[in-house]
């Protein structure tokens, strides 16, 4: 077993992730995993990414997993924003990609920031033909379209922000894509065995 594997199957044992009854957003458990940092946050939310990433401007990976308190339905999201290099400061982008794994009928991506109403977004994966997706942003992460994320270092996604009637395309990093959804589905089964999170 890989060293990776290790530590998350490490932290979903532990239980870090569990949110108390009572605690503070800023208490948070830092791990090392293969060159990445991952911070988790007792509400079970955190960020992951190399070290100068989640130090410098905030790029980085954020994820949110957790069992809903009033309906038991198990929350699992992990999101990145574009990084604009051509600024004058080089700065995140409001639009990005938002990853939903919490149905287990189907797993979604969604162009994150993307909020006009009637008007697709856009996700396009290296070379591949551009993947519009329905009006909220989203369309269906199929095994294939995983697959070649996990063999990218970006893709890039375009979105409208409401009001603006223009569309914003950005790229986004895709370094530790494959480790966030690693770890979000390792801690699905521990929410699914918990009983009280």
């Amino acid at each position: 077993m890989n060293k990776v594997m290790n530590v998350l199957i490490f932290l979903i044992i532990q239980g870090c992730a569990a949110a108390p009854k009572n605690h503070f957003r800023h208490e948070y458990q830092t791990y090392s995993v293969d060159g990445y940092l991952m911070r988790i946050f007792k509400d079970g939310s955190g960020s992951f990414g190399r070290q100068e990433e989640l130090v410098a401007m905030g790029n980085h990976w954020s994820f949110s997993t957790k069992k809903d308190e009033m309906t038991d339905k198990i929350i699992l999201t992990a999101y990145r924003r574009g990084f604009d290099q051509d600024a004058y400061l080089p700065m995140n982008s409001k639009i990005g990609i938002y990853i939903d794994l919490s149905s287990d009928s189907s797993e979604i991506i969604c162009v994150y920031g993307h909020d006009f109403p009637g008007q697709s977004a856009m996700v396009r994966v290296g070379k591949n033909t551009a993947i519009n997706t329905n009006e909220y942003g989203c369309t269906e992460l199929t095994a294939d379209l995983s697959k070649q994320l996990e063999s990218e270092k970006s893709v890039k996604v375009r979105g409208k922000i409401w009001p603006d009637n223009g569309y914003i395309t950005t790229e986004v990093n895709l370094d530790g894509y494959s480790k966030v959804v690693e770890f979000l589905r390792l801690r699905k089964n521990v929410l699914m065995e918990k009983s009280d999170i």
